[in-house]
């Protein structure tokens, strides 16, 4: 298995989420005995030594880094270490499902807004939805102040759901969650749009990329479901 570097920035939640997924899909992959070879590490901000850290995990044995966070980092990073993509496993799944209109929740700013909605175009997804400016900022707000702490109050949930639907009115066809805490509300919410978690199918790209040398994989046959779909509710799904 070859070895990755997970880097979060600035809170260790997100890199944690990103750490089990990995964890439980390789186990679920390959039996509870296995582990990822993952190095994970956490930085204070985007832009405070990710090159000095880079080069110390790289030191480490990983031949490329998942960066677990919202922000878009500066492809400067792949000098150092391969990144893997965060918008190519979402805009493979969501041309698999013959998508063209989706919605996009959980951006905190104008610039990685205007990121996705390039990404997302350039694969062939031309319409992507974002909830009016005030919706778009009470999620943030949401995000930082309830689900922080580890709380959803039921305004909270029916915020969300709200947003969401009014996407759907809007004619998206599906909705592209960027924040792993929203995901877990709609997943627990009467279903409004299929879901498209950006952390699961960037993390289940992890570890398709560290098990593609592996006997398994050499083989052949064919990939056994994702933790996702054993349990029924594929991420593209609530």
């Amino acid at each position: 298995m070859r070895r990755l570097a997970a880097v979060g920035f600035g809170s260790a939640e997100l890199t944690t989420h990103y750490s089990r997924l990995i964890a439980e899909e390789v186990r679920h992959r390959f039996g509870h005995r296995h582990q990822p070879n993952l190095i994970t590490l956490t930085l204070p901000t985007a832009h405070i030594a990710l090159a000095e850290s880079l080069r110390s995990v790289r030191a480490l044995g990983a031949e490329a880094v998942i960066l677990c966070s919202n922000f878009t980092c500066s492809s400067a990073t792949e000098v150092i270490l391969p990144a893997l993509s965060v918008y190519l496993p979402i805009t493979r799944a969501l041309r698999a499902s013959a998508l063209r209109r989706v919605g996009l929740i959980g951006t905190r700013e104008a610039s990685e807004e205007n990121s996705w909605q390039a990404a997302l175009c350039a694969a062939g997804i031309p319409d992507v939805l974002l909830p009016v400016s005030s919706d778009r900022r009470h999620l943030v707000e949401i995000c930082d102040r309830e689900f922080s702490g580890g709380l959803v109050t039921e305004a909270a949930r029916a915020d969300v759901v709200r947003i969401v639907h009014s996407l759907k009115q809007a004619g998206a066809r599906a909705v592209v969650v960027i924040a792993p805490e929203l995901t877990e509300v709609l997943h627990d919410s009467v279903p409004v749009l299929p879901v498209f978690d950006v952390c699961e199918h960037h993390a289940l790209a992890a570890v398709d990329w560290m098990t593609v040398s592996t006997d398994s994989l050499r083989s052949g046959k064919p990939p056994r479901k994702t933790l996702a779909q054993s349990r029924g509710h594929e991420s593209t799904h609530l």
